[in-house]
């Protein structure tokens, strides 16, 4: 009871001086209405976002009845951008979820069991670690194909060593502290001491690392459908509307920037509240 009121106060802390910087609150607005247009997109949006006209295409922002244009297929621009919410953030963000999970969970044990399973563990990630991320999730995505359940699980392999990583140091460190001793000593078994003591103890800096990952998720997820290995047309999505867009870039260039204006954002955005978060943890 004692460490369940412990942990509560803590984070109320930690939510209370989160609160407190404008930045992060600005940030976190801002990512809040991204993310409320993209799930009321059905609601928001003035059209269909696979309807055009071919009458209609690559009319300029501001246009009568298209307030930020139309595209290559004269569809409208709004419409694309709050549907391409969606499966950019789903795709930027799912797999950040899933690593966290692995990673997090892999890390732990690794670092409390050490020894022969640390060993295991570990290197099979320095394997992953040999291979630059970008390069990686290309790889992966090129050999399973294109498709968004494709690149969620690219980006998932991708992401999870590095957080694997971070849990496994902390835990190392956090396994050698007196009070794991006097959980030892009071009887409780190895998984209690993960779940209440360790947990708590790593939960901050592996949170605020996959917190920055958020970011590097989002553009890869959007360089992959860019370079045709994501989402597949006619799905919107920004990486993906980018590409179909880079042919406008001379004579609309206004409108082929728009989806890369939100990619960059939304990426600020992650990474800034992602060192807000860090400074209300005080995770060095």
């Amino acid at each position: 009871m004692t460490t369940t009121i412990q942990t509560q106060g803590y984070w109320s802390r930690v939510l209370l001086k989160l609160a407190r910087d404008p930045l992060s609150m600005i940030c976190l607005a801002i990512l809040v209405l991204i993310l409320l247009g993209a799930i009321f997109a059905p609601w928001l949006a003035p059209g269909d976002p696979s309807v055009g006209s071919v009458l209609k295409r690559l009319k300029p922002v501001g246009t009568e009845g298209h307030l930020l244009g139309t595209d290559e297929l004269g569809r409208d621009m709004l419409t694309r951008l709050l549907y391409g919410g969606r499966t950019t953030l789903l795709m930027g963000t799912v797999p950040v979820g899933l690593a966290l999970l692995i990673g997090g969970s892999l890390g732990m044990l690794a670092g409390f069991s050490g020894g022969r399973i640390n060993a295991l563990i570990m290197r099979i990630t320095d394997v992953l670690f040999a291979f630059p991320s970008v390069l990686l999730a290309v790889a992966i995505a090129g050999a399973l194909g294109a498709g968004l359940a494709n690149t969620l699980l690219a980006l998932t392999i991708v992401l999870v060593p590095p957080i694997l990583r971070v849990a496994e140091s902390a835990t190392t460190q956090v396994r050698s502290l007196d009070f794991i001793e006097a959980a030892r000593a009071s009887g409780a078994d190895d998984f209690t001491i993960l779940r209440v003591h360790v947990l708590s103890n790593v939960i901050g800096p592996v949170l605020v690392y996959a917190t920055s990952l958020l970011s590097v998720s989002i553009i890869m997820a959007a360089g992959l459908s860019f370079i045709g290995l994501g989402a597949k047309p006619p799905i919107p999505e920004w990486g993906l509307m980018l590409n179909t867009l880079r042919n406008a870039i001379y004579s609309q260039p206004l409108l082929a920037a728009l989806p890369g204006m939100l990619i960059f954002a939304v990426s600020l955005c992650f990474n800034l509240l992602a060192d807000g978060l860090r400074s209300a943890m005080e995770v060095k």
